[in-house]
């Protein structure tokens, strides 16, 4: 995939065929165990999960660089239960190809609110969270071109081996650490920003 990297033409990114035969079979890898409401999994995962959406992570903001603290982009809740979303992101890693039919955008927004104690008490979690779930999207592409790699009965027989064992090592050990991150970072729990100096 080195050799025919992606390229822009006609005002679209075109990604390298083979992308079309992987991206169904990245799913296989063990990204199914997170855990999500049913009516999230039917309208965003199981597409997918089929390989005919992708996904995105959008942190990057023009004035923040990689602080997230610094994020002003802004989400407050409609009466239809959408989000409207006010601000900017840019440097999406993957936000617009020619394989899928759709590509999903999680994007990182501060409520209307501006509770920023409050939102910023699980920062750490959230980083962590974002840390796991962003090394597993960089395994799938790897680990599926290993998997087909391997099918073909290709010759660097151990060079895949280590790739699929190291992406199975990340899906089976790290990412079933995402629930009771996501956790934390849902309840707000305080316990830690109540403590006094006094205390110790």
């Amino acid at each position: 995939m080195d050799a025919q990297p992606p390229s822009f033409q006609d005002g679209r990114v075109h990604v390298h065929p083979l992308m079309r035969e992987l991206s169904p079979r990245m799913m296989e890898l063990g990204l199914l165990t997170a855990t999500h409401p049913p009516e999230v999994k039917a309208t965003f995962m199981e597409p997918m999960y089929r390989g005919a959406w992708t996904g995105t992570i959008a942190l990057t903001e023009p004035q923040t660089g990689s602080s997230l603290a610094d994020v002003r982009t802004r989400a407050a809740p409609a009466p239809d239960g959408t989000w409207r979303i006010q601000g900017s992101k840019l440097f999406i890693s993957g936000a617009d190809q020619d394989f899928s039919e759709n590509v999903v955008h999680l994007t990182r927004a501060r409520g209307m609110g501006g509770e920023v104690e409050r939102m910023l008490r699980h920062s750490a979690d959230f980083l962590d969270l974002f840390g796991v779930l962003a090394v597993a999207w960089r395994w799938l592409a790897p680990a599926a071109a290993a998997k087909v790699a391997l099918a073909r009965g290709a010759p660097e027989r151990d060079f895949y081996e280590g790739k699929l064992g190291a992406a199975q090592y990340w899906f089976a050990v790290e990412v079933p650490h995402v629930p009771l991150l996501a956790g934390l970072c849902r309840t707000a729990e305080d316990s830690y920003a109540r403590m006094r100096p006094e205390w110790f």
